[in-house]
Parts: C-alpha cells; sequence; structure tokens
C-alpha cells in the first residue's frame, strides 16, 4: 500500500510550491505545473502528464535504440583503442622505471658487499700483522731454513695486498641522488594530452585599458589570475595590481625602478640594470638584496619549472652591442644560491648569447630567450636544452615588411612558444621545436607594438606602447563554446 501511494503520489513545483507537477515540457525536458504552463513555459511544446507518458511509451523503443547505439560506438571508437594502447605503455614505462630503482638498490647492495669484503681484509690484516710482530721477536732463535720460506710467503703476501689494496681501496660508500622533478620526469616519461599541440589556437579580445596614461608603454606585465595582473610601466617604482578593467586592486611601492618583475610566494623579485642586482620586495613593503650580478646586469626575470628564479645577463644595453658582447642565463634560488649558468662558457668563441633580454622555461624544460643581435635592435628567439646547447634559433617571418624585433616570450601549457614581434605589431605562435605555427595577434587584431606578455590558464595578457594593456581569451580554434 505505502509503496503505491509513493508511486502515484505527484510532486509539487518547486517555483509555484501549492501546485502539483501535472505536465511535461518537451521543450526543457523536464516537469512543470499549471502555474508553468500559463507563464514562461506557454510558447513551449508541452502536454498533460497523461498525453506526454504515452507518447513517451511509444517512442521509447526507438529512443532505447537510439541510446544503445551511441553506446556501442562508444565502446569501438578507435581512438578509445588507442587510450587502451597508451595506457599499456605507461604501465610499461611504470614497470621499467619500478626495475631501474630496484637495480639502483641491488647495485647498492653489490658495493655493500664488497665494502664487507673490504672490512674483512682488514681483520686478515690484523691477524697478519699480530704474526709479522711474531717473526719480527722470534727471527734470531728460528733456524735458516725456517727464516727463507717464511721470507717467500712475506713477499707473496706483499704482493696480494697490493693488488688488494688497488681494487678495494678505501672509499666511503654512499648514495649521490639525483635532481629529480615532477617537470623533469615528467619531460622523460612524457605527457598525457589532447593531440593538438600543433593545432591553431583562437585568441578572443576579453578587454582592454590605457593603464595611467599613454606617455610610457608597459614594461612588464605578470598574471595573478586569469582576471587580474600586476603591471609595471617603463621607468615607474611602482607596480599596480589590476583587474581586467584597469582598476588598481593594490600598489606595491619599490624604492627604485626596476627593469623587470616576477612573483615568487607573494614577494616580487625585481632587476636592477644599472646597480647589477636582484632585490625582493616583501609582501610588507621591505626591500632587500638577493644576488649582486656583477659584473653583468641582470635584465629580464622568470620563475623556473623546479622553483627557482632564471635571470638574463648582459655586459650592456642593447644599442651599445658590438661583436665582443656576450650574455647569459643564471638560474638562482630564492635566497641567490646560484644553481646553473648557460649561455656562454669561458675561452668559447662560440657565443651562444649576445644580449638576452626575457626568458621563459617550457614544459619540457627548454630556456626560450629573447636575445638582441645588433644595435638596430634586431633579435632572435635563441632555445636552449635544459643542459644549455642550443636548439634552434627563430628570426622571424621572412614575409612580414619589418624586421623581428621582440621583448618577450611565453609558453603556453602545450609547449608551444609564443614571441612578441614589436614592429610589425605581431605575436608569432611557435611549436615547441620550432616551427611556425601561425600570427595569433596582428594589427587587424588590433594590436599595436607589444612589449610584453603574460599567460595563465586560458587568459593572455599583452602590454603595449602606449600605455595600452589588451585582455584576451586564448584557446584551441576547435574547443566548443
Amino acid at each position: 500500500m505505502a509503496t503505491t501511494e509513493l508511486q502515484s503520489a505527484v510532486p509539487m513545483c518547486k517555483h509555484h510550491t501549492k501546485e502539483e507537477l501535472d505536465s511535461y515540457c518537451f521543450t526543457c525536458k523536464f516537469r512543470i505545473c499549471e502555474e508553468c504552463c500559463r507563464g514562461e513555459h506557454k510558447d513551449h511544446n508541452w502536454r498533460r502528464s497523461k498525453k506526454a507518458a504515452r507518447e513517451i511509451r511509444e517512442n521509447s523503443h526507438a529512443r532505447c535504440e537510439k541510446i544503445e547505439g551511441m553506446i556501442s560506438g562508444l565502446e569501438q571508437n578507435e581512438e578509445d583503442r588507442e587510450t587502451e594502447d597508451d595506457i599499456e605503455r605507461i604501465d610499461k614505462l611504470k614497470m621499467e622505471f619500478i626495475s631501474f630503482i630496484d637495480d639502483l638498490a641491488e647495485e647498492m647492495k653489490a658495493k655493500r658487499r664488497v665494502g664487507k669484503s673490504q672490512r674483512n681484509l682488514t681483520k686478515e690484516l690484523e691477524k697478519l700483522r699480530k704474526m709479522l710482530n711474531f717473526y719480527k721477536n722470534e727471527v734470531k732463535l728460528v733456524k735458516d731454513n725456517v727464516i727463507l720460506e717464511v721470507e717467500e710467503e712475506l713477499h707473496i703476501l706483499q704482493e696480494n695486498i697490493s693488488s688488494l689494496s688497488i681494487q678495494l681501496g678505501k672509499k666511503k660508500l654512499k648514495f649521490r641522488e639525483g635532481k629529480l622533478s615532477p617537470d623533469v620526469l615528467q619531460y622523460i616519461f612524457g605527457d598525457v594530452v589532447d593531440d593538438k599541440s600543433e593545432s591553431k589556437v583562437k585568441v578572443i579580445e576579453k578587454s582592454h585599458f590605457t593603464h595611467v596614461d599613454d606617455s610610457t608603454f608597459i614594461k612588464s606585465i605578470v598574471p595573478v589570475t586569469c582576471n587580474e595582473a600586476l603591471v609595471c610601466r617603463l621607468s615607474s617604482t611602482q607596480i599596480d595590481h589590476v583587474d581586467m578593467t584597469g582598476r588598481v586592486i593594490k600598489e606595491r611601492k619599490l624604492p627604485t625602478a626596476c627593469e623587470d618583475f616576477t612573483m615568487m610566494d607573494n614577494d616580487i623579485i625585481y632587476t636592477r640594470f644599472g646597480d647589477k642586482i636582484i632585490r625582493r620586495l616583501s609582501s610588507s613593503g621591505k626591500a632587500s638584496d638577493v644576488i649582486s650580478t656583477a659584473p653583468l646586469h641582470p635584465c629580464g626575470i622568470s620563475t623556473s619549472r623546479d622553483g627557482g628564479i632564471l635571470v638574463t645577463l648582459c655586459d650592456c644595453y642593447p644599442t651599445d652591442i658590438t661583436t665582443s658582447s656576450k650574455g647569459d642565463i643564471l638560474q638562482i634560488t630564492s635566497t641567490g644560491g646560484i644553481t646553473q649558468r648557460y649561455g656562454h662558457t669561458e675561452g668559447h668563441t662560440d657565443k651562444v648569447l649576445m644580449n638576452p633580454r626575457r626568458v621563459a622555461q617550457n614544459v619540457n624544460m627548454d630556456l626560450c630567450v629573447v636575445d638582441v643581435i645588433d644595435k638596430e635592435l634586431k633579435t632572435r628567439l635563441v632555445v636552449l636544452s635544459i643542459k644549455g646547447h642550443r636548439k634552434f634559433s627563430f628570426i622571424g617571418q621572412p614575409s612580414l615588411k619589418e624586421k623581428f624585433s621582440s621583448d618577450d616570450v611565453v609558453c603556453d601549457h602545450r609547449g608551444r612558444i609564443l614571441v612578441t614581434d614589436f614592429y610589425n605589431h605581431a605575436v608569432h605562435l611557435l611549436s615547441e621545436d620550432g616551427h611556425f605555427l601561425e600570427l595569433i595577434l596582428t594589427e587587424q587584431s588590433p594590436l599595436w607594438r607589444p612589449r610584453c606578455m603574460g599567460l595563465h590558464g586560458d587568459t593572455l595578457w599583452v602590454g603595449c606602447s602606449k600605455g595600452v594593456v589588451r585582455v584576451y581569451e586564448y584557446k584551441e580554434e576547435d574547443d566548443k563554446e
């Protein structure tokens, strides 16, 4: 009786609480009440519950067959089979990795056994030492032939000891840990991505504004979220936290103007070109030195994928470049410890970098560097491996009218490289191995003299001349709205 009552009970409308849901709207695909029928659903395709149920029953067989066909299609989908193959490959890599760790442990145990052999040798030598003491003390008492026999044995023993000493040595056994990080491990093993790494992207402007005034250009821009960013103008001693409309949320005062800056744990890390120093501005407003870069000048700065800091170093302003100019990329910790140096090796005539201005680390750990190569501010994009070897250079598109002169570079989550082009009013999109894909922004976008960029998720911020900041939606061209 209770079950029958439950099945026959008519629920009440949540919008019109005194009305029963006695009809069904085929347009909206849910039940409605009498008030709903007379109101917002009056022009929809609706039926009273009894008639609607009859129609649904009549069409139920065809509807079920359609859904079953969809299920079968999903089960037979070739991409799903490829995914299963990929899962098997990942499982294989997992087992190989575990096997490598096991082999490493066995190697350690084997070397430990050598260490035990060395300790056993030490014990044997102690016994022999006692025998030698006995021999020295009793040498006058034993017969000549015994002395000669012992002398022969001692000579053989001496040669054996020398051989064992060379083989075993007296090395301290320890495990030397490698520099394993999630990003490095992901790069070695691979990544799980949609197969769109070289697909086109769609860039749609969301907003634009003039920051402060049009007297100068935007020097640096660092997104905090998709909707907010830190912005700094040329020669300004202030970094402003703004939203997409240009409204200033917070001001961060610097003791002196910076060349470039990045964020780390809510602190601002910035470069002082003329002073040859990198400084930190804490969230409380206190400024302190991180590291001196003398004799070179620090210019561009960004965070690395292992939580460190990357800085470009050069020996002069771009307008003072000579054939002997050289530059470096310095990787440091948040406290100023140097972990790596790229770009120039003392004693080598082949300079990898001349006047590097900006640097960004890609998801595959490559270093993407904007490098100025002459006094006319002609630039190239140089991409270095994690070991510092040059992988490729990009010098712009030959079809464009003006020379390639870039001020900034960023990378997206698929490893594609975005690089500004000042005189051609454009942003180039490259694949991670250097293939030109497209111009994602041009003068017709409109874009005028881009100076700096910041990418956060699917939002691209571009700082331009005359104080203009443009904010774009950055997404795959075939993504659904």
